[in-house]
């Protein structure tokens, strides 16, 4: 049986979306609609519309269920005419008013396109509708497991795709699903979660579940998904299994964990912090975000990121991996505390094929991944988890409607595995399934909701033999943490490296000393030819202080000078406005002197003539017994005063 083709996937989701609560009966008359919207013809026959439906959306349904139907579930919507069927006008407006869904995903694209110029809109169409045709595929295919085993007429290839996209498609998807726009993300989630009501209509059951069937569900969550919640695992991935387990409480699923997987997760701890040992030489560690840019295809380990971080914080220092497990167990801690912790080692021998099954699921992970190594101590915690869970099951038990103890894991090999492994409805489950089959049934989703289950469809970048890693960031670390012990010059080194990389060599084992002593050599070179700068810089900023000092001194000398100057100038004025004031004035000692000679002559005549009161005055001067030394002294005043006091007073002095 033949796929439906990618173009008719943002139709059937169309025409699937938004339908709540409703009937098989209610869904065969809008494909009905739809069919008949899209032909080339006004009128089709039920044998036509049959035909239609399976050519384009591989559904097979009789004539009577069409007949049936359009008679229960048409009425005002549809018309039958002697076996033949159309729209009615007002449907046929509704349809051709309706934006499509290929138009909708063109109108995101755009506006995600808006701000990365480079990104070619009818290009990542195609791209993101093959990527949705195939995450549609892929959850088809597993909730057809779920539902319960598959009908005869419908062929196991039907629900697989293939999808291998380039590394840099991965980053354009990745890019699109993690770009912040609410309505896309609806958009996403309901083209496929469409894949819930499409495999209901397929297995010819109720397209109506409700919340009962999560009743007495358990999901045992696997180590990696214990470590996300966390937060062990990036932010994004915490946010997504915060919601996942969210969206399970509220629909009663009971969470759990093994004895097996906590005694996983503190060996994890601990073999986590040994590499980090070992990577870091115990000095302090390099920027993560630096050794992320040594290779695309190298995902820098998420306990490395977590350490350091935490060596960034003033309270933490470096190399104290005591303190830093404390760290890493109590986080766990405050995650697993929520949880039912179940003793999975009370049932032993859960199975005596457990050593072959432990060989071939360490075959099909090494086939399928090579590239990346699989521990020994985690593939028997799968295989342990497996059978505990295999073993506490009901063997009645046939389908999502009876069975209620599942693994929630993220990890894609162990879920086809088990599949493969085991038959009957699956044991291990992908956390995105759940999260559609929730969100459908509990009839309301936040954006948080919607942005989760996209985040959930980040792609992972992949690594085959032809796209080996060029530049391996453990070994390279291990060659800088020989050569010293600061990280800031390691960090230089890493930077040089990278800005440089046709440079250096890394194919060989052997490369790693000489590119590393190299990478070394330049930065030291640059490091004093820098320092030289520097220098001369200092010199020259030395050189100009010094020059700007003595234009300061030879300031504060002109201003000095020009203060003397200025005083100098200031005494010439005075003594110039002097000279003039008293030039003006040169006759007054001469009337002062003739004034003086008058009365001294009236004076003395008075005195001859003894005229009174003037000469009994002089009389009685005179006539003391020392008259000689005051008659002296009379005269030494007069000469002094004439010939002494007023020509100095008004002395002029010559101008220079």
């Amino acid at each position: 049986m033949m796929q439906f083709e990618e173009k008719d996937l943002l139709r059937l989701a169309m025409i699937l979306e938004n339908q709540g609560a409703t009937t098989r009966d209610r869904y065969i008359c809008k494909f009905v609609e739809y069919v008949l919207f899209d032909s080339e013809k006004s009128e089709l026959s039920s044998l036509e519309i049959c035909t239609c439906i399976k050519n384009r959306f591989q559904l097979e349904f009789d004539l009577t269920e069409i007949e049936a139907a359009v008679k229960k579930r048409g009425i005002g919507r549809l018309e039958e005419t002697q076996g033949y069927y159309r729209l009615t006008p007002k449907v046929a407006n509704q349809l051709s008013s309706q934006k499509s869904s290929l138009d909708q995903l063109r109108s995101y694209l755009t506006l995600f396109s808006q701000d990365r110029p480079n990104v070619d809109i009818e290009a990542t169409l195609m791209l993101v509708q093959k990527y949705l045709y195939f995450c549609f595929n892929s959850n088809a295919s597993n909730l057809l497991s779920l539902i319960g085993e598959n009908p005869k007429h419908i062929d196991s290839t039907t629900f697989t795709a293939e999808f291998n996209p380039s590394q840099e498609e991965i980053d354009i998807i990745n890019d699109f699903i993690h770009w912040e726009n609410a309505e896309k993300n609806k958009f996403m989630y309901s083209v496929v979660s469409s894949c819930y009501e499409y495999c209901l209509i397929t297995a010819n059951k109720s397209p109506t579940i409700s919340k009962s069937i999560f009743r007495g569900k358990k999901f045992f969550l696997d180590t990696n998904i214990i470590f996300r919640i966390a937060g062990f695992n990036k932010d994004e991935r915490r946010f997504v299994s915060k919601v996942f387990v969210e969206k399970c409480r509220e629909v009663g699923v009971a969470l759990c964990y093994t004895s097996a997987v906590l005694t996983e997760i503190y060996r994890v701890i601990d073999s986590q912090i040994k590499y980090i040992r070992v990577i870091t030489n115990e000095q302090a560690p390099v920027d993560a975000n630096l050794i992320s840019k040594l290779s695309s295809n190298y995902e820098v380990n998420d306990f490395y990121t977590l350490y350091y971080n935490w060596c960034k914080e003033p309270q933490n220092r470096y190399n104290d991996f005591p303190s830093f497990r404390n760290y890493l167990t109590g986080m766990i801690s405050n995650v697993i505390s929520n949880f039912e912790y179940i003793d999975s080692t009370i049932i032993k021998d859960y199975d005596e094929n457990e050593q072959q099954l432990f060989d071939t699921l360490m075959k099909f992970k090494s086939e399928k991944r090579p590239y990346k190594k699989t521990t020994i101590e985690s593939i028997k915690t799968d295989v342990k988890q497996v059978l505990y869970l295999n073993s506490i099951r009901p063997k009645s038990a046939k389908s999502l409607w009876d069975m209620n103890e599942y693994i929630v894991s993220a990890d894609q090999l162990l879920i086809s595995w088990a599949e493969e492994t085991f038959n009957g409805v699956p044991i291990v489950v992908i956390p995105s399934l759940w999260l559609s089959i929730i969100l459908k049934v509990s009839g309301r989703a936040t954006e948080n909701d919607y942005k989760s289950f996209c985040m959930f469809m980040t792609l992972r970048h992949s690594r085959t033999d032809d796209n080996t890693i060029h530049i391996n960031a453990v070994e390279l670390l291990s060659k800088l943490s020989e050569k010293t012990i600061d990280s800031s010059l390691k960090e230089q080194i890493i930077a040089e490296i990278l800005s440089n990389r046709g440079k250096y060599s890394f194919s060989e084992p052997d490369d790693y000393d000489s590119s590393v002593d190299l990478a070394f050599d330049a930065v030291l070179a640059r490091e004093k030819d820098l320092q030289k700068e520097e220098l001369l810089l200092a010199v020259n900023a030395e050189k100009a202080k010094s020059k700007k000092r003595a234009e300061e001194y030879e300031e504060k000398l002109k201003s000095k000078i020009s203060a003397e100057e200025y005083a100098q100038t200031y005494s010439q004025k005075k003594a110039q406005a002097k000279v003039e004031r008293f030039s003006q004035h040169a006759q007054i000692p001469l009337v002062i002197n003739g004034i003086i000679f008058i009365v001294a002559v009236g004076i003395l005549l008075c005195w001859i003539f003894k005229l009174k009161p003037i000469s009994d005055i002089l009389t009685n001067i005179f006539d003391s017994d020392d008259k000689g030394e005051k008659v002296v002294s009379a005269i030494v005043w007069i000469f002094n005063l004439f010939v002494i006091t007023i020509p100095t007073y008004f002395e002029v002095t010559p101008k220079s």
